[in-house]
């Protein structure tokens, strides 16, 4: 009797080993998991106001670094996306970096907000 469940537990053991085996096996790869990401992405985002569906597309910088998945980028490549979007950076144009914030609440009151003017309720 001792023998029969022996025989049982090993052959539990075994399914169990073999049926963990087969599905490490057939785990999707990194490369159709980003495309089921984009997939989702693309049929749920909606474009409104200012934000289109260009937003979903990465520039080379952003590419870059998603291809790098977590790693150091190389130190050349590094460098040249830091200059690229330093570049696009736009200084105040008298240098002053404070600024009036009555100004800028006129300024958000000529471009009404649902989002925030619902939060303020």
């Amino acid at each position: 009797m001792k023998n029969t469940h022996k025989k049982t537990a090993w052959l539990a053991l075994g399914v169990t080993v073999s049926a963990l085996l087969a599905s490490c096996a057939m785990a999707p790869t990194s490369g159709q998991i980003d495309a089921a990401t984009q997939q989702v992405l693309k049929s749920s985002f909606r474009e409104q106001g200012i934000a289109g569906m260009d937003r979903l597309e990465l520039d080379a910088s952003n590419q870059a670094c998603s291809d790098a998945a977590g790693l150091a980028l190389d130190e050349k490549l590094a460098k040249s996306i830091e200059t690229a979007n330093l570049q696009t950076v736009k200084l105040p144009a008298d240098g002053k970096f404070m600024g009036n914030w009555s100004e800028g609440e006129k300024n958000r009151a000529k471009r009404p907000r649902p989002d925030l003017d619902r939060q303020a309720r």
